[in-house]
């Protein structure tokens, strides 16, 4: 089982995400990965996310935790793009959505995101 990092922007062809299409074409490429135990997504060029795309994105890994055991975490988060994704997890129907299963890294600086990156 390995884990890598995918450039989001570079996946996506764009810094701005605006549909569920684009969240589901996220998620078919990481699947393209055989034995992926972890799939790092680098948000770090990406400037807008919209609703849908957070919606769809909080699906999709939820999905790929409960279907290939893929855990998903999110990397160089945009902190309004964080705010999205924060504002639409809390709006996720409780049933059948387990939120706890869902990884969310966040790092308030460099020293914090090196240290957590050592720690792997």
């Amino acid at each position: 089982m390995t884990e890598e990092i995918f450039d989001v922007k570079a996946i996506a062809a764009t810094s701005s995400l605006a549909t569920r299409e684009a969240a589901k074409n996220l998620f078919d490429h990481i699947r393209l990965n055989e034995n992926l135990a972890i799939a790092i997504l680098d948000f770090s060029s990406i400037t807008f996310i919209s609703r849908s795309f957070a919606d769809q994105l909080l699906k999709e890994q939820v999905k790929a935790f409960n279907t290939s055991s893929i855990v998903v975490q999110l990397l160089n988060v945009p902190a309004d793009v964080l705010a999205m994704i924060d504002k639409v997890s809390a709006t996720q129907q409780k049933t059948g959505f387990d939120r706890s299963a869902v990884p969310v890294v966040r790092f308030a600086d460099a020293e914090t995101l090196n240290n957590f990156l050592v720690s792997i």
